[in-house]
């Protein structure tokens, strides 16, 4: 028996490598995200959709390995809709990320060290279920002195740079 591995075409993401790190469950996002003490990660500010909506989530689940996409969509354009990077990701059960897989790749550079997220102030996003399960768009910005975390509704007709960050869970 042969087991055939079936690339998925892209219309607006290119994958890149992303280093799994180690993550201690149970996770609270208000002890890391919302946390200017945390120790790990410098953060500047937090939008209050992402404090309202992220402040009482928890999460316990299995690690999960991410990779990092950079949009890049067909036909030239400069920009992806949330709704087309979700839908090249397989759908919203397969694009979802857990915050605590986020939290971890963004310690790797949690004081703007070099690697696969941006540190720039380009955008770094993923999309995860908030405090009540609701699915949202989450991004992650490193500028001035730190890093800015926000949340979107999703799918708001909002939109991501071309060579914006996408991490998503490996294999969607």
């Amino acid at each position: 028996m042969t087991t055939e591995t079936v690339e998925r075409t892209r219309r607006v993401l290119r994958p890149l490598n992303l280093t799994p790190t180690p993550v201690t469950r149970p996770f609270k996002v208000n002890q890391a995200f919302l946390n200017k003490g945390n120790g790990q990660v410098k953060i500047y500010d937090w939008g209050r959709n992402f404090g309202d909506w992220f402040v009482d989530k928890e999460e316990t689940g299995a690690p999960a390995p991410l990779s990092v996409y950079v949009i890049e969509p067909e036909g030239g354009s400069s920009y992806a809709y949330d709704r087309d990077i979700v839908a090249d990701l397989g759908g919203e059960e397969v694009a979802k990320i857990a915050m605590a897989d986020f939290w971890d790749q963004i310690v790797i550079q949690g004081h703007g060290q070099p690697g696969q997220l941006h540190v720039d102030g380009r955008a770094n996003i993923g999309y995860a279920e908030d405090a009540k399960g609701v699915f949202r768009v989450v991004s992650a910005d490193r500028f001035w002195d730190g890093w800015l975390f926000d949340a979107y509704g999703f799918p708001d007709p909002s939109w991501w740079d071309v060579g914006d960050h996408v991490l998503a869970p490996r294999n969607s």
